[in-house]
């Protein structure tokens, strides 16, 4: 499939995604629907990687996705590497990554995942630390601190339930 192709049918994803109803089919009617969304968040144009990161946060926010979400293969390390890459991404694309994370750690089948991915702790631990003050890496600090309560939060409940 040609560039211009891809770039329709990632919008179109996108689209379809912005409404709550249609999010549940798409993930669990359509096969490879993740996987291809996953693809797209590493091409080469940003169009492309900006609008599967849209499409992939708007999955984020059904309850129902999350598990088969944060399974999907690479996406904890596409996060990772788009949200270290300061000045490689787009300040929307970073948020749709930080936002998405924030929604898997929400999550309990997640949390494990995002704890052991060495990786994405690093990621988080390093926008905590950074002394940038433009607005959006405060944005993206924020997000940082709230995921990691989340994942501290979420942990500390699994262990409760264990005793």
């Amino acid at each position: 499939m040609d560039d211009a192709a891809k770039l329709v049918c990632i919008k179109i994803l996108t689209n379809l995604t912005k409404y709550s109803e249609n999010i549940f089919h798409l993930v669990f009617r359509v096969d490879r629907l993740l996987d291809a969304l996953a693809e797209a968040t590493t091409s080469e144009y940003e169009s492309q990687r900006k609008l599967a990161w849209l499409a992939i946060q708007n999955v984020s926010g059904n309850e129902a996705c999350l598990k088969v979400l944060g399974s999907t293969s690479g996406l904890l390390e596409s996060i990772s590497t788009v949200c270290q890459r300061y000045q490689g991404e787009t300040k929307e694309i970073q948020i749709a990554c930080m936002a998405t994370l924030r929604n898997l750690s929400r999550r309990q089948e997640n949390v494990q995942r995002v704890l052991n991915s060495s990786s994405c702790m690093s990621m988080l631990l390093s926008l905590v630390r950074t002394k940038e003050q433009c607005e959006y890496k405060q944005e993206l600090r924020n997000l940082a601190c709230e995921i990691l309560q989340d994942l501290s939060d979420a942990s500390r409940t699994k262990e409760l339930r264990s005793v």
